[in-house]
């Protein structure tokens, strides 16, 4: 027999607190500190169903949003790429733009190999990007330093 969920307790206060702490990133042990009880009191919250449904569902939009928004940078993200290759100062920094492009694309890939060519750390691209604007700013300081000082 199936249970209804308004057949189900009703949530508390504490309870529909710590379900956006939860689905926001707070781990078991904030939430519980914030909320005011025990961690394990929210983890027997957790096993309960309303709780646990509810906690699902928000987290699922929670991410949901999240990826909304991280494609809503894209056309931001590839104008500043583009900006790098066509007019970036430092040839370095242009080629690492390019490389990047070429991984994220796929066509960076060696036939045969799953590997990226670039980046074999993990970053997103949002980091790369970040990287090679710093380093292209400190080779542009370097050189600037180097013409300034007397021969």
């Amino acid at each position: 027999m199936r249970t209804e969920p308004d057949s189900l307790p009703t949530l508390n206060l504490k309870q529909r607190r710590a379900i956006l702490l939860l689905a926001s990133g707070h781990s078991g042990t904030e939430t519980a500190k914030l909320v005011g009880v025990t961690r394990q009191t929210v983890s027997e919250w957790q096993s309960v169903p309303k709780f646990r449904t509810q906690l699902d569902a928000l987290t699922q939009e929670a991410a949901q949003w999240a990826r909304q928004e991280l494609r809503s940078l894209t056309l931001e993200a590839t104008q500043v790429v583009r900006s790098l290759l066509r007019t970036g100062t430092c040839e370095s920094v242009r080629l690492r733009a390019a490389l990047a492009v070429l991984d994220l694309t796929g066509v960076g890939r060696t036939s045969g190999f799953q590997e990226p060519v670039f980046d074999p750390t993990g970053k997103d691209l949002g980091a790369v990007l970040d990287e090679i604007e710093r380093e292209g700013r400190h080779v542009d300081e370097g050189s600037q330093s180097r013409a300034h000082r007397p021969h």
